[in-house]
């Protein structure tokens, strides 16, 4: 769909499906998480099952850096405000 992937920084819950929602609809996305979640993604991909969106295995590829130029999403937890 385009050349500028998209970078999803923290693939839980929500990073993970959207990150394979936008794969799904064509985008070129990858999923930023560290060494050991992003080995993990690329040898196996995650699979989603939703009530809302289906199910299906989203073959997706993770780095420990957001590639250069990449268009990015960041969707990790926050633990409060800072005081």
């Amino acid at each position: 769909m385009t050349d500028t992937p998209i970078a999803v920084i923290g693939p839980g819950a929500i990073g993970g499906l959207v990150a394979a929602m936008l794969q799904q609809a064509g985008h070129d996305v990858v999923v930023v998480a560290r060494a050991k979640t992003a080995w993990q993604i690329t040898e196996h991909g995650l699979d989603v099952e939703t009530d809302a969106f289906g199910s299906w295995h989203a073959p997706l590829t993770a780095t420990i850096e957001v590639p250069h130029g990449a268009r990015v999403i960041v969707t990790v937890k926050a633990e409060g405000p800072i005081e």
